[in-house]
Parts: structure tokens; sequence; C-alpha cells
């Protein structure tokens, strides 16, 4: 649910799956960076997302390496596509995307989320 202490474990238990709390994290195959491991298309989705909610909020790639920011687009990407916060919708859709398949590394993802929970 939309409860702050469940939201704050959720994205705690990702960030430890994701980068294992380094906000250096850099995986070159993936341009993925930061606590998040955001990708530059995540950054564009967060920004069509503000724009379509008329916000003058803009990120830029470098935002990722930011902790505050990328936890920022975190959410701005889950309140849009996850708006019921589910847990597993989250972990699921930050690493398979907002059309995500319950793939079996989309699974083996979801356990280690629901691990760190």
């Amino acid at each position: 649910g939309a409860n702050p202490k469940s939201n704050l474990r959720l994205v705690r238990a990702i960030i430890q799956v994701e980068s294992g709390g380094d906000s250096q994290a850099h995986n070159r195959d993936e341009n993925a960076v930061g606590l998040l491991q955001i990708r530059p298309i995540m950054v564009a989705e967060c920004n069509r997302i503000l724009k379509k909610q008329g916000s003058p909020v803009r990120y830029t790639i470098d935002d990722r390496w930011t902790p505050e920011r990328s936890i920022e687009m975190f959410w701005i990407f889950q309140r849009y596509w996850n708006p019921e916060m589910d847990a597993e919708t989250a972990a699921r859709m930050w690493q398979g995307g907002s059309n995500y398949t319950k793939t079996v590394r989309n699974n083996a993802y979801w356990r280690n989320v629901r691990r760190q929970l």
C-alpha cells in the first residue's frame, strides 16, 4: 500500500538489489548508474510524465548520480504506473519497465527484492 514506512522499505530494498547502496555504481553495458541503476530511457520517461502532469521540473542524465534525485525519479515513475504502490509490481516494473512480463529474470529480481524487504 501507499504507506510511507513500507514505501521507504521498498525503495531501500530495490537500492540494495540494484547497487548495494553505492551511489557511484555504474553498469557500462546498460548505461545504468547510481543507487537505482537508472538508464537514460528512465530519465526520459520521468520527464515525459512530469510534462504530461504540467510540472516544470525536468531531470538530466547527470541527476542519476545524485541519490535524492534518483529516488525522486523512482517515485515519479511508481506513482504514475503503480498508484497502488504494490511492492511486487514496483520491483517488477523497475526491472522490466511499465509493461513488464513475468520472465525468469523478472521472477529472480522480485525474489531478491522480497528477500531485502
